[in-house]
């Protein structure tokens, strides 16, 4: 498909952006816009797609419709990226104790029975039916309401605890529109060292965001609370993939186009 046909159906799209909440980012107007026509755009190529989503975009922001030689310009200056957010909150493991059923056996009892403490099991007191058991010989046991078992008290009954090893992060997706910020990207991620806060601030989008499981260890070199560097993605081909990803798949497989090697 010509970039030419895919910057007209841009232009088509222009009204139906321009009724959306202005205050909203860019994405949230384009997946609402884009699920009445995800049919169609199906059979975009990823890399059609990757046009499609940003001449959509740069006509959006700059309010009005963009000759086709100024929206490729501007476009040389965006550039997909992904990075991580440390929140680091625990991932939920199955409970040792109870393997996960959130129940443990009374150690107080048997079964849920103790020996009647008036007539010591037996039954009887005197030759006669003991009245506290009712010549069972047991009670129930009032620890466990006669269940036999209790809440956990590893994991408080929930049959789950937190992992000591595996922790979440956020996986972020942006697009940088400046050489500049690129560059700032760029000497993070080679430097390993934390996005600066000023990075995202200006004409930059996050696209979406997901929440990983990731087995990475409390030890990692980044702090709680910060933003680091992931992969830059500057092939169409391969950002327009990642962008249907998003849209088509709600991110369900984001993660095989993520490095995290901490």
């Amino acid at each position: 498909m010509k970039k030419s046909s895919i910057y007209r159906t841009a232009v088509k799209l222009q009204p139906i952006f321009e009724k959306e909440d202005r205050v909203e980012p860019f994405y949230i107007v384009f997946r609402e816009s884009f699920d009445s026509y995800k049919q169609f755009f199906e059979h975009y190529s990823n890399e059609a797609f990757f046009y499609l989503f940003f001449y959509s975009y740069l006509i959006w922001k700059k309010g009005s419709i963009l000759s086709f030689e100024e929206i490729n310009s501007l476009l040389e200056n965006i550039t997909l990226v992904s990075y991580f957010m440390t929140n680091y909150e625990a991932i939920d493991v199955e409970c040792n104790e109870c393997r996960g059923d959130g129940t443990e056996e009374c150690y107080n009892c048997d079964r849920g029975k103790l020996d009647c403490p008036e007539c010591e099991g037996e039954g009887e007191i005197d030759g006669e039916p003991c009245s506290t058991c009712q010549g069972d010989g047991t009670v129930e046991c009032e620890y466990c309401d006669g269940d036999g078992d209790v809440f956990c008290e590893e994991c408080s009954g929930t049959g789950t605890v937190d992992s000591d090893e595996e922790v979440s992060i956020e996986a972020n997706l942006s697009f940088l529109t400046n050489k500049n910020d690129l560059e700032i990207f760029e000497k993070a991620k080679d430097e390993k060292e934390k996005l600066p806060d000023s990075l995202f601030s200006n004409d930059s989008e996050k696209i979406s965001w997901f929440d990983f499981p990731m087995p990475i260890g409390k030890s990692t070199d980044y702090e709680e609370g910060e933003e680091f560097p992931n992969k830059t993605y500057p092939d169409p081909e391969y950002a327009g993939k990642l962008l249907k990803e998003v849209f088509f798949r709600n991110g369900q497989n984001l993660e095989i186009y993520l490095d995290y090697e901490f």
